[in-house]
């Protein structure tokens, strides 16, 4: 049965069709990104199509004069009318129902299929767009509903979904899986959001379409296409930091370059927080066309030097990271036919440094990481489009090597420990799906097998296997309302160092634990969404139950390890809308409110703080001006490693105008009550940045 799903998961991948008539076309949204199951019919006829993972659509039977319409769910229906002497290839550009700066329908880029199961709560940003004054990818999606701060401060502070974080969400750079032997999850902070296009993010499960550790959502990143000439450069009061920036594009080509250096950085009281750093990150890509097939090719480089982490330990403990290398190379391909396919490397190292009074540790991680997947959509009816893949992603040579040095370490012989030593993962994954476009909504189910294989140097290998599915639909119920609902299944396979590490990190002494156990989960959601020429709203309520919990308990002070929790489940309610008055002026507001408990009650670590946001933007000829206040709530109920914090109100502003000769100017103004607050309730999470002005000016031909 396996050997002959196998045969048929090739023959579906390899098969490509070879006509060339009839009308051709890929649909994008208005930033072109493109439009996963579109429908193209002609009225008054049998012919339609749907289009593919990555928006394109052939009407092979089909020549020009003809009149075309062209549907989904979360967009405006669009008229098409080709003449007799018109090209039968067409670009087709939806506009949105909505008009969320976050929010975007289901889309796909040259690397993949489409980014989300249908029916799951999807936000895109665009660190492009807006005045969003980020240096980070956590701070570029921490408006949107759900995700929160996490963890301990600093450059590397992460992120959690839906009260789901650490190696439970993944993130990926255009079809780059990330990992990381940081207990605290993956950073893609060592990317600067000036190279970035888009930052999409899946709110739930999508095991699915990532893999194993999407678990609770997944960070997707898109690097960016230059176009022209782009050069940028800021200034934040808060540290001292800086960027310079410049980026070009043209004839496919696009390069780009950041570095961004700050101090440390203070709290409205005046505590010095260890936050410098100093980055640079670089990417060079290429986008050619073929007869019947896009190519792309991106290498991007990144270092970071004496990158401070930000806790309370700080100074009497301080742990810095000396050094961080990343080299990410990709090469994808994607066929007009809905064929794709992608490779990537990633070598990468990180240096972790802790002084306590005479003590000094020195831990040393470096990896080889690389991947490999092929996808195919094919069509299954006028109606009904089916996707299959297969991927692969393996880790070689994972080392984690600890010196210590100091009056009270043991003989040198005994100075030098391997924490990891050649370690290595292998995940294998087959993966299917089927949409369905009824006259109206979109339905689609599909699932994955997964197999994964561990070990350390040379301990037994352990194998694991794990299947997991979804389904969800989308069903207008009227032309400015709509229904999502979506049920999925999540699995998270522990990582090489919580199974087999055990030495000095920032947050204390770490011990592994072997015998931990694969996490499951059931996520439930349903979603409502309205859009008007005046009022655009949407909410989410989920349930995610997850079994075989990996939590981090202190065994004893400083000292920990990892468990695996009977059960634990969080549930939640997520909402964002605007008003628009006028095209000149949108009054706009988001929250959540989440809370997880283990299956003996007791509070899940990570949970975020509930939140509201309320803000306004105003255009006027070249003047863009907006505020936005941020009502944080309180922690009276702290997890394990957590403590109780306070409530807090953060006032935002800023201003921006348009100049002569290409250039915009902007000032930016964050904490401007100048708070005490806690970006999250870790024990060893430090103060929030006090009261901070940021100028940026830029010049663009882009």
């Amino acid at each position: 049965m396996k050997m002959a799903m196998v045969v048929l998961l090739a023959e579906m991948l390899c098969s490509v069709p070879a006509d060339a008539s009839g009308i051709r076309g890929t649909v994008m949204t208005p930033s072109r990104e493109s439009v996963a199951n579109a429908k193209i019919e002609i009225p008054a006829s049998d012919e339609s199509v749907i289009a593919d993972a990555s928006g394109a659509f052939h009407l092979p039977n089909v020549e020009p004069p003809v009149t075309l319409v062209v549907s989904h769910p979360g967009f405006f229906d669009l008229n098409i009318q080709l003449e007799a002497d018109d090209s039968s290839t067409l670009q087709v550009i939806l506009q949105p129902k909505t008009a969320f700066e976050e929010e975007v329908t289901v889309v796909a880029r040259l690397p993949g299929p489409s980014i989300a199961p249908v029916g799951a709560a999807t936000s895109t940003v665009d660190p492009q767009e807006g005045n969003t004054g980020a240096s980070t990818v956590g701070e570029l999606v921490q408006n949107i509903p759900g995700v929160a701060p996490n963890g301990q401060g600093g450059l590397f502070e992460n992120y959690s979904i839906r009260g789901v974080s650490r190696h439970r969400i993944t993130t990926s750079i255009s079809g780059i899986r990330l990992s990381s032997e940081r207990r605290a999850g993956v950073s893609a902070s060592f990317v600067d959001p000036f190279l970035l296009g888009s930052v999409d993010v899946v709110r739930g499960p999508a095991s699915s379409y990532y893999g194993s550790g999407a678990l609770g959502g997944t960070i997707d990143l898109s690097s960016r296409q230059f176009q022209n000439w782009v050069i940028e450069s800021d200034y934040a009061t808060q540290g001292n930091g800086y960027l310079l920036a410049g980026g070009w594009g043209g004839g496919g080509w696009s390069a780009g370059f950041a570095r961004r250096q700050a101090d440390n950085a203070q709290a409205a009281d005046g505590t010095e927080l260890n936050s410098h750093f100093t980055q640079y990150s670089g990417l060079v890509s290429k986008i050619w066309e073929g007869k019947n097939r896009d190519y792309q090719i991106l290498v991007l480089p990144a270092v970071g030097k004496e990158i401070g982490k930000s806790n309370t330990d700080f100074p009497d403990r301080t742990t810095n990271y000396p050094e961080e290398k990343h080299l990410l190379v990709n090469f994808s391909t994607r066929s007009i036919g809905g064929w794709g396919v992608n490779a990537f490397v990633h070598p990468q190292t990180l240096h972790t440094q802790t002084v306590e009074e005479q003590l000094e540790s020195n831990v040393f991680n470096d990896s080889f990481d690389f991947g490999l997947g092929t996808d195919r959509e094919v069509s299954l009816g006028s109606r009904t489009n089916a996707q299959v893949g297969i991927d692969y992603f393996g880790r070689q040579g994972v080392d984690s090597t600890e010196m210590r040095h100091g009056p009270e370490v043991l003989p040198l012989e005994s100075q030098i420990l391997k924490a990891l030593d050649g370690a290595s993962q292998n995940d294998l994954g087959l993966r299917g799906s089927v949409t369905f476009h009824a006259d109206a909504a979109i339905v689609e189910a599909g699932g994955r097998w997964t197999v994964v294989n561990q070990k350390n140097g040379g301990s037994v290998a352990e194998t694991d296997t794990a299947f997991n599915g979804f389904a969800g639909v989308v069903f207008p119920l009227r032309t400015d309302l709509e229904l999502n609902a979506a049920v999925g299944s999540g699995v998270r396979f522990p990582s090489l160092s919580e199974l087999f590490f055990s030495g000095t990190t920032g947050r204390g002494t770490v011990i592994g634990n072997p015998n931990l156990e694969a996490e499951r989960s059931l996520n439930l959601e349903g979603g409502i969404r309205y859009y008007s020429a005046l009022v655009r709203a949407s909410a989410y309520i989920f349930r995610n139950q997850i079994s075989n919990y990996i939590e981090r308990v202190e065994v004893t002070p400083d000292e920990w390890t990892f468990i695996n929790l009977t059960e634990g489940t969080i549930d939640g309610f997520e909402w964002e809308g605007q008003i628009l008055p006028s095209p000149s002026f949108r009054v706009y507001g988001h929250g959540h409110f989440i809370s997880g408990e283990s299956a003996y009650g007791m509070p899940l670590l990570d949970i975020p703080v509930n939140r509201t946001a309320i803000g306004f933007q105003h255009f006027k000829e070249q003047w863009e001006t907006g505020a936005q206040v941020e009502f944080r709530g309180k922690k009276t109920d702290p997890g394990d490693g957590e403590k109780r914090i306070p409530d807090a109100q953060l006032l935002s502003a800023f201003v921006s105008v348009d100049l002569p000769a290409n250039l915009q100017a902007a000032l930016r103004a964050t904490n401007l009550l100048n708070q005490l607050y806690f970006d999250t309730a870790d024990r060893k999470a430090p103060l929030g940045y006090g009261r901070g002005f940021l100028i940026t000016v830029r010049w663009s031909l882009d």
